[in-house]
């Protein structure tokens, strides 16, 4: 009976230290680490290529690296490439009285480094929804493939090169376009969680558009 009584005397004493640790927040993360994979849009147009507006896709890949200022506020930067495209357009060629065409093709890739500042809601919670904005800097490589320009004159049966088939040296166009954008972190384990987010790039209108989903950890 005396050792229950002792028992009972010092089991506050032994519990309060661990209620006193329960009762604590978990710790804020500093920081985060991902990679993800996508889908991106692209606008291809060129001032010495295409006028208007067409968007061709690739596969998108990136790693981020953010930095939390607070629980909700965060600083990520992330480096992204896409695999290369290609678009088509059909240029005039001069001829009187009518007027003939030539298939122009542009390749292109792009490298991207993104900086932004996202907000996510909810405290200590496994899914968490976020929106950003920032801006790209975007490094675009593109090579030009002109094919000949060849016309028929029937009345005489031969034909003449109106335009030769030449390619131009590869060209590199560096951009900078604002980005917003929103998607999610949810926890799988405290530490680590799966991602996914919408970013869209303007630049005289919608730029790029960018769609992934990926996994990452905090530290």
């Amino acid at each position: 009976m005396k050792a229950f009584k002792i028992t009972l005397t010092l089991l506050p004493a032994l519990l309060l230290p661990a209620w006193e640790a329960s009762a604590q927040p978990a710790a804020l993360s500093r920081g985060d680490f991902s990679g993800s994979v996508g889908v991106q849009s692209v606008d291809a147009r060129d001032g010495g290529f295409y006028a208007g507006h067409h968007f061709e896709g690739g596969f998108y890949g990136a790693v981020a690296g953010g930095w939390y200022w607070t629980e909700h506020l965060k600083t990520e930067i992330d480096f992204g490439g896409r695999t290369k495209g290609k678009v088509w357009i059909a240029a005039p060629a001069p001829l009187n009285p009518t007027q003939t065409y030539f298939p122009i093709d542009k390749t292109f890739s792009r490298q991207t480094v993104a900086v932004g500042q996202q907000y996510q809601f909810f405290h200590n919670a496994w899914f968490h929804p976020l929106l950003g904005a920032g801006v790209n800097l975007t490094w675009e490589r593109s090579t030009l493939h002109r094919a000949a320009a060849i016309v028929y004159d029937p009345a005489t049966r031969t034909s003449r090169t109106l335009s030769p088939e030449r390619t131009e040296p590869a060209r590199t166009d560096f951009r900078v376009s604002p980005f917003v954008e929103s998607g999610f972190k949810a926890y799988m384990t405290p530490r680590t969680f799966f991602r996914s987010d919408l970013r869209v790039a303007f630049r005289g209108g919608v730029d790029d558009i960018v769609t992934r989903f990926g996994f990452g950890f905090d530290f």
